[in-house]
């Protein structure tokens, strides 16, 4: 089994080493914008200020054929806030930008912390402004800890644990919990680093994330039992807490739901049951519509698909907050009324359009409702009996454990119908909602399948495969 282990993964360390053409294209794209950065700037802002490369090409991270750059441009101005960004960063920086005859294409990002994107021929860079902190208590936003996270992941990675922090990134984007951002609530980049430090290793990761209990403390030191509590109180809630080393106010893995924790946990498991490429180059299947209504009805399972038009320019970040909060509301007034939820998922093209989709045990609900009276017998007994005595079909009852229970009718008994009845709750700023459907054949969905992203999110959520475990059966 060992043998196994290390022969798949010296092949697929082999695979993501980015090539030395990779990082000469991508270092010199980076002086490139160094240099034009520096010029413009000088010019318009008066205060002291660095470019500086940041991410993972700077840490030694990258993987093949993604050698995205993160461009930090640090000053030193205590002012900073989000309109100055804005109007004395963004907008300039993106102008001069523009003007550029370099095959750059720029894009502003508004999202809590604005900055600017560039796409240059194979390679993005974000150029993201932030606070020219002297020390990790001087910082004024998340984004000015960027620097320190660097310079520790390069103090603290050995060359060898390079290639281990590619094979653990590649493993969680096989999987699909890579990323902090709001669509995925997953492992970042700077946590995959964290978790290399402190295991040496990616099988060692692997040996104990089968361990997990929830919550799950990791940390580069031996805790006590006493800062085992300290840490549990102040970051109640959270699955994974592992103390960022940089600042220990802070828990690098906020981001990780208990779905992806739990996704990390199952994976590292199978893995080391049987190593596989496939955990790493996952290959997801689509089927047709006709197929996957096939399967719900087999199942006596029943899908409602909630789709919603996209405002132009909106950031992903939004896009999905918005999905995942109208998700929640959509969950809610389901159970409220009796459905039984089974699972809720989310989908984005990142441009004009949205979906949500909510998947439950059965259809229609049965006619009448069980109702339950108060547990203990007083005046709550008396005024059950008198509601329910009016209008419903037949009279209350006392049950054998002397609890008053009756049959009321359903005002709505199916879901399609309840969602639409409660339109007001699905709504958000920048989603349009456009249909509300458990047909999945008509010809909106059918519309949304040429586009292959989505299909392919349908068929997951509908077959429930893990396209990384689905061999291994």
């Amino acid at each position: 089994m060992r043998h196994d282990i290390h022969t798949v993964v010296k092949e697929i360390k082999e695979v993501l080493r980015p090539t030395p053409s990779e990082l000469r294209e991508a270092l010199r794209l980076y002086e490139e914008l160094k240099e034009v950065l520096e010029n413009i700037l000088s010019k318009s802002i008066p205060y002291d200020f660095k470019v500086e490369l940041e991410g993972s090409v700077a840490k030694g991270t990258s993987l093949r054929g993604e050698m995205d750059l993160d461009v930090f441009v640090l000053i030193r101005y205590e002012g900073l806030s989000k309109e100055w960004i804005i109007e004395k960063f963004v907008k300039p920086v993106s102008k001069e930008l523009g003007r550029l005859r370099r095959g750059y294409r720029v894009e502003l990002r508004y999202a809590s912390h604005p900055y600017v994107k560039i796409y240059a021929g194979s390679i993005e860079a974000d150029i993201v402004p932030a606070y020219w902190a002297e020390s990790i208590d001087d910082i004024k936003t998340p984004v000015d800890r960027t620097p320190f996270h660097t310079e520790f992941v390069k103090r603290n990675l050995t060359d060898e644990q390079r290639d281990e922090v590619r094979l653990l990134k590649k493993f969680f984007k096989g999987i699909g919990v890579y990323g902090a951002e709001i669509k995925v609530e997953g492992f970042s980049g700077y946590l995959t680093e964290l978790l290399i430090i402190r295991y040496g290793s990616f099988e060692e990761f692997l040996k104990s994330a089968v361990t997990w209990r929830e919550p799950q403390i990791i940390s580069l030191n031996k805790l006590n039992s006493y800062e085992v509590s300290v840490l549990r109180r102040t970051f109640k809630g959270a699955p994974l807490i592992f103390p960022d080393p940089v600042d220990s106010r802070r828990n690098a893995a906020a981001a990780v739901s208990r779905r992806s924790m739990a996704l990390a946990m199952l994976a590292a498991h199978e893995f080391l049951r049987k190593p596989s490429p496939k955990f790493f180059f996952p290959t997801r299947k689509a089927l047709s519509v006709e197929e996957l209504q096939s399967r719900l009805k087999s199942t006596e399972r029943c899908a409602i698909l909630i789709l919603y038009d996209v405002a132009e320019g909106t950031s992903p970040d939004i896009i999905w907050g918005e999905l995942k909060s109208v998700g929640k509301r959509v969950a809610n007034v389901l159970k409220v009324n009796d459905f039984n939820v089974l699972d809720l998922r989310f989908w984005s093209d990142e441009r004009g359009h949205a979906a949500i989709y909510v998947e439950l045990h059965g259809g229609n609900l049965s006619r009448l409702k069980p109702v339950k009276g108060p547990a203990k017998i007083g005046a709550g007994l008396l005024n059950f009996f008198e509601k329910h005595t009016v209008k419903d079909p037949i009279s209350p009852w006392i049950d054998w454990e002397g609890i008053p229970r009756a049959l009321s009718f359903r005002k709505i008994r199916n879901p399609e119908d309840l969602l639409k009845e409660n339109k007001g709750l699905l709504s958000a700023s920048h989603l349009k909602l456009t249909h509300i459907t458990m047909d999945l054949v008509e010809k909106d969905v059918r519309a949304l399948c040429h586009d292959s992203s989505f299909l392919a999110w349908l068929s997951d959520a509908i077959v429930k495969s893990l396209p990384w475990k689905e061999e291994l059966m």
